[in-house]
């Protein structure tokens, strides 16, 4: 059985929308049937799914889709909605964000590499202590993309922001308990 898809954004290879109780990323000449990845349709699941694709896509490649997406080939000649400006200027932060937490990611592993030490072994803990000097918004989104790649590279990881402790481990569960500490951070605890 089909899910109902509807696609938001579509880069150059990937676009990313909802099915039926998820949103997921579609390879653009691909089946819709079956998403590439998915994550549950919630706020964090949202903000994950647009961080892997911010990954996967070049910024100035991504556009907005209307309700109605169609695929490239099914394009009429009113052409592609263009992503505004704010949008580009939203990938572009994206973009420079993952290069600043892949230079931070390589800096804060390469004294282990010099040291002899298996990093398989070892526990990786993302801590928001790491992040020194970013605003809280940038230390949220680093460390979700910290949360995705080390659930995708199947490492053990565990998870240190300001009054929130969450032990090492791995698998659906451990990331979506990390993925929700980071999206409910700051928000006032329910009465």
């Amino acid at each position: 059985m089909l899910d109902k898809v509807t696609i938001a954004y579509r880069g150059a290879t990937h676009e990313i929308g909802r099915g039926r109780d998820y949103f997921g990323i579609w390879s653009v000449d691909g089946s819709r049937s079956q998403p590439l990845e998915w994550w549950p349709e919630t706020q964090e699941g949202w903000s994950a799914a647009w961080t892997r694709f911010a990954v996967l896509e070049a910024p100035d490649a991504i556009t907005s889709v209307g309700r109605n997406a169609t695929r490239p080939a099914e394009r009429t000649g009113a052409g592609v909605v263009s992503a505004t400006a704010a949008g580009r200027r939203g990938a572009l932060a994206a973009a420079l964000l993952l290069g600043v937490g892949v230079i931070l990611g390589i800096v804060g592993l390469f004294p282990d590499y010099l040291g002899g030490t298996s990093l398989a072994a070892q526990p990786e803990w993302l801590e928001w202590s790491s992040l020194e000097g970013q605003d809280t918004e940038t230390r949220l989104s680093q460390l979700c993309l910290w949360v995705l790649e080390s659930e995708a590279a199947q490492r053990v990881y565990g998870l240190r922001i300001p009054g929130k402790e969450i032990a090492p481990a791995r698998g659906a569960a451990h990331r979506f308990a990390c993925l929700r500490a980071l999206a409910v951070y700051g928000m006032a605890e329910p009465r």
